[in-house]
């Protein structure tokens, strides 16, 4: 059954490589010249449209897929009356099992039962009973064969190192700052509070980053670039402005420790000179400079309606954000200059956190679920006056007719209309002449029973825990994969 099985697979993937577009060795466009030849991928605006240009000097669209990699661990500790026929710890499949520890405080992890202790892989476990004791070999050969024959030209976030090296597809790096550098809250914390970049040790937390990250990439053609961080806390979404600047906020609430609050305190007495000015510009009694440096200081609610109150707030975030990326783009191209800084791929943020990106970063990332990014013409319009490049690090679709208990951050309720919404989605990114890729979220289906990390038990993949692809959203998705490439690459060659 595994033989037939395969080999149906084979003539499958066959069928998909049919009628692929000619294309580069690191899947650029070829025949449209006049783009220069470095050696790396870069980006290049030309005719009011941006490329990403691709070692050999031809235009590319990345168009991605995220966590192409052996992982689907779910915690069974606590829970293992709701598992049938669990491997034993010590037999054939012991490997699959792991210990884990997920009670980190998140906003992500809030009201969990089940966060920690002993967990177990169902997807790597069927990849062994698949493939056999090589199975991680072979699944790397596999996936890169069917992102190929997908239409595919990049492997995205969190994906299987493995594939990197293998020189096969493009790929991107996840890097992530560490050390003991000040944090600063938002209030959400989704994922975390954010890096305070006026502590003094988050530049040398960004050197060591950038650091150790050259010492491993540098020099490989077929990175195309770093993304720092993932869907920080800078808030926004809303028109209240104390949840809009909920950064500035929390720092002036914060303890007299915080570099944040004395940056924003030093801020204020660099533009009022004077507590009293400040007070009466404010609109509320300022008598000394120490009465913002307390702890837990408090903008009334009255102050969110005047005006000066909100240009200090977003002249604030706007610093805070201008010291972060400024901080990490110093860093990385001291060290590599040869691969793109690709942001920090936003889910939440301000106006002030996506000018200063664009503003440091060679490429401004966006995690952006919604039916198709056509639906908010200001929003783009806005980032068109910004002249950079943008990415799409995370979409996808879902559905509600398999079965697992959720459609994802976007479900279009039958598995049939998966396909189409790819479809409609990529083409509205492919048709905004100042997108250069998106990349879906994920390869694999969630675990049934959640994902380690937060829960999340999503019906998002391209294949299910059985190794197996959903051929609809496939061929839908491979056909509109090579008709935006055929397309671009008409454009390209104008």
């Amino acid at each position: 059954m595994l033989r037939a099985r395969g080999a149906l697979e084979e003539h499958e993937l066959a069928k998909w490589l049919a009628g692929s577009p000619k294309r580069d060795r690191f899947g650029g466009l070829p025949g449209n010249g006049g783009f220069t030849a470095t050696g790396f991928f870069r980006t290049e605006q030309r005719d009011g449209r941006w490329w990403l240009v691709t070692p050999e000097g031809n235009p590319f669209f990345s168009i991605g897929m995220d966590v192409v990699a052996p992982s689907g661990a779910t915690y069974v500790e606590g829970r293992e009356f709701m598992f049938r026929d669990l491997p034993a710890r010590e037999g054939p499949l012991a490997a699959h099992w792991s210990e884990g520890e997920d009670r980190r405080g998140l906003g992500a992890q809030r009201g969990r039962s089940f966060d920690h202790g002993h967990a177990f892989d169902f997807y790597t476990a069927d990849l062994e009973r698949k493939f056999g004791a090589d199975w991680r070999a072979r699944w790397r050969e596999q996936a890169l064969a069917r992102l190929e024959a997908w239409g595919f030209n990049t492997i995205g976030n969190w994906s299987d190192p493995g594939l990197w090296s293998m020189h096969r597809l493009p790929y991107t790096v996840p890097l992530y700052l560490e050390g003991e550098y000040a944090k600063l809250s938002s209030g959400e914390d989704w994922w975390g509070p954010m890096p305070d970049p006026f502590s003094p040790r988050f530049a040398a937390a960004a050197d060591k980053m950038a650091r150790d990250a050259a010492a491993l990439f540098r020099g490989d053609p077929y990175l195309i670039g770093y993304f720092v961080d993932n869907e920080l806390s800078w808030r926004g979404a809303s028109t209240n402005p104390q949840e809009y600047y909920a950064l500035a906020v929390h720092a002036l609430a914060a303890g007299s420790e915080s570099p944040a609050k004395a940056a924003f305190v030093n801020y204020l007495i660099e533009a009022y000179r004077e507590p009293e000015r400040l007070g009466q510009a404010w609109g509320m009694p300022v008598t000394s400079w120490d009465m913002l440096r307390r702890p837990g200081f408090e903008l009334p609610p009255p102050a969110f309606g005047n005006s000066t109150v909100i240009g200090d707030l977003a002249a604030f975030s706007r610093r805070f954000a201008e010291a972060y990326f400024r901080t990490v783009a110093e860093a990385l191209r001291r060290h590599d200059p040869d691969h793109l800084y690709l942001g920090s791929r936003f889910a939440w943020q301000t106006a002030e956190a996506v000018e200063a990106c664009a503003r440091w970063c060679d490429v401004v990332s966006f995690n952006c679920y919604r039916r198709s990014i056509a639906d908010d013409p200001p929003e783009w319009a806005k980032f068109h006056a910004l002249g950079k490049p943008a990415l799409i690090g995370e979409f996808h679709f879902g559905s509600a007719d398999r079965g697992l208990f959720w459609e994802g951050l976007v479900g279009v309720g039958a598995e049939s209309e998966r396909g189409p919404a790819y479809a409609r989605y990529l083409r509205a990114v492919a048709d905004n002449p100042d997108f250069v890729g998106a990349h879906w979220f994920q390869y694999l289906d969630e675990p049934l029973t959640g994902r380690t990390l937060d829960g999340e038990n999503a019906h998002i993949g391209f294949v299910t825990v059985a190794d197996v692809p959903y051929e609809g959203l496939v061929d839908a998705a491979r056909a509109a994969n090579l008709a935006i490439m055929r397309d671009l690459q008409r454009v390209g060659s104008q």
